[in-house]
């Protein structure tokens, strides 16, 4: 049985993964999370990736530290979403009540074949505005 989406909010380690093509808009789901639970910790590439690092190592490591995944699909999902997600899925598999997969699918956008093995928690959201300001 998968967490509600309000009840993943409770978690303190998210790994967000997007597309180079929605970081605008990844940095508005990131702003959003952080302002429900000001404890959290969200990974993020922008802020978190260290130039010239060995970024394969660094996302595994990212993603097995998290508490919770957060897939944002918009227009086109990318290698390295595939890469973390296969690796999110992997954790997910071993423990799926304690690993949330949240699946955000931006408006008009469907979910991809790669999130199809499994049945996440899945948010339409137009923006990563909080339901009251929308």
């Amino acid at each position: 049985m998968h967490k509600p989406i309000d009840a993943a909010l409770d978690m303190r380690r998210w790994f967000l993964s997007y597309h180079s093509t929605d970081e605008v808009i990844a940095a508005r789901v990131k702003a959003a999370i952080e302002r429900k639970d000001s404890a959290s910790q969200v990974f993020f590439a922008p802020t978190h990736m260290r130039a010239g690092g060995s970024w394969s190592a660094q996302l595994a490591q990212e993603i097995a530290e998290a508490t919770a995944f957060i897939l944002l699909i918009g227009k086109q999902v990318g290698p390295w979403q595939v890469l973390e997600y296969d690796e999110a899925l992997d954790k997910w598999a071993k423990a799926p009540s304690d690993f949330p997969l949240v699946v955000v699918l931006l408006e008009g956008q469907t979910a991809p074949n790669i999130a199809s093995a499994v049945s996440p928690s899945v948010a339409d959201i137009a923006s990563a505005r909080p339901p009251s300001e929308r």
